[in-house]
């Protein structure tokens, strides 16, 4: 069964999703040696390894279906007896720590989730394999990591002919470290840390990352070549993850209806591709910062609509931003979900219901990219004006502050912190 069939029956029951889609998916994990190497399961609460060899992909997508994992990774180390591994201090025997061998693993991301960070990422990549082809360093695959970057395995070009095992694993250790400061000194971005661990766990590939939903996935030859929006369109996602949105179920399934014209009925309207930003303030529970949007709205009729919230509701300053027919406001006022949703209602804003459904709306903070991943159908939303406060009444998000400093390079001032110094970005795809 095609992946894209697999995840298709996932839309008719949201009972084991995960569970659904490892019993069904034709897992390719890309795997040398599956048998000597450390399968862990992220269970949510704790970590759970796999306590006999996994011999093959069939053993390994049933270990999947039958624990379904939040996260699943795989050891960049073989070992002889990979289910009995221990920590170095811990080892009483030598078979519970005899090396027999490690790729190279590269991790390259930026965070946080966004479209420009994985074409930042993609860009590095690319870099590096070119960098590893110079040095005859056989890549073995490039996967989209399914968040933030990609992974890049290799085969370890040496030998390390020591009968101990430790010492096996230290002459592995002091070549990735010297191959490491070769790489930074190119000025190519890798974590390191990942690369010099012979001990490390990295996601298998075919498996899902919850965090997104996106498979982590195997790219086809030259696919690092495409740009990053391309490179999620061609990837799978399961629609239950923690970063889900309303518009990959069902904007993706209705028609956007014109109120001027009934000739628009049925006809479907242009796909695309945007990176949006959470109103949620993290690291506080039911909390979200106001964020009211327009469309084809006169500015001044704007301010003066925004004007009268924002003295009504005793809101902080409002920054507005603008991209053709479409308006965004934004404060980074804390406030709980029932105020929130009276000053969206009061402003007008044509995200309150979705507010009211989701407890969380939505700000568009990159630019519309064309379903061929290339075209740009409009640009980056601006900043056009600031409506000034006689002074922050509720607290405000730490992590929202940081987003406009981050994404549209405004340094706002503001005295009570609120919430953690994150924002959730979500890559999405809509239509007009």
């Amino acid at each position: 069964m095609p992946i894209r069939s697999a995840l298709s029956g996932l839309l008719r029951s949201k009972s084991d999703s995960f569970r659904d889609y490892y019993k069904s998916c034709p897992l390719a994990s890309g795997i040398t040696d599956l048998q000597h190497r450390q399968i862990r399961f992220d269970m949510g609460k704790k970590f759970l390894t796999m306590k006999r060899p996994i011999r093959d992909d069939s053993c390994l997508r049933r270990a999947l279906s039958n624990h379904a994992p939040k996260n699943a990774y795989y050891s960049v180390g073989r070992w002889l007896e990979p289910h009995n591994l221990v920590p170095k201090y811990k080892a009483t025997k030598v078979h519970e720590n005899l090396f027999l061998g490690c790729d190279l693993a590269f991790d390259i991301d930026f965070k946080p989730f966004s479209v420009a960070n994985i074409e930042k990422a993609r860009l590095e990549a690319l870099k590096l394999t070119g960098f590893l082809g110079s040095k005859a360093i056989r890549v073995k695959y490039v996967a989209f990591s399914g968040s933030k970057g990609f992974h890049v395995l290799c085969d370890d070009p040496n030998s390390y002919p020591y009968p101990n095992p430790y010492e096996r694993e230290e002459q592995a250790k002091k070549y990735r470290v010297a191959l490491c400061s070769e790489i930074e000194e190119e000025g190519i971005e890798i974590d390191s840390a990942i690369t010099t661990d012979t001990r490390r766990i990295i996601r298998i590939p075919g498996t899902i990352n919850h965090s997104t939903g996106y498979l982590c996935r195997v790219l086809g030859d030259g696919e690092l070549q495409a740009p990053a929006v391309q490179i999620l369109k061609n990837t799978p996602r399961v629609s239950y993850s923690s970063l889900l949105t309303f518009w990959d179920d069902c904007v993706l399934r209705t028609y956007r209806i014109s109120p001027r014209s009934r000739a628009m009925k049925g006809k479907p309207g242009s796909i695309y591709f945007s990176t949006l930003a959470s109103s949620a303030v993290l690291g506080v529970k039911g909390r979200v910062v106001p964020v009211f949007t327009y469309q084809d709205e006169s500015t001044a009729n704007l301010v003066s609509l925004l004007s009268k919230v924002q003295n009504t509701y005793s809101l902080g300053d409002i920054f507005i931003f603008q991209d053709g027919r479409e308006h965004f406001a934004m404060s980074l006022d804390s406030l709980p979900l029932t105020r929130a949703l009276k000053a969206s209602k009061a402003a007008k804003s044509l995200s309150t219901s979705k507010l009211a459904m989701y407890k969380q709306n939505w700000l568009r903070i990159d630019a519309k990219i064309a379903e061929d991943g290339k075209s740009r159908l409009s640009g980056k939303p601006g900043l056009v004006m600031v409506l000034r406060s006689k002074g922050p009444v509720h607290p405000s998000s730490a992590g929202h502050a940081l987003l406009l400093r981050k994404e549209f390079g405004i340094e706002a001032s503001f005295k009570n912190r609120h919430g953690k110094d994150e924002y959730k970005v979500v890559h999405t795809i809509m239509k007009d």
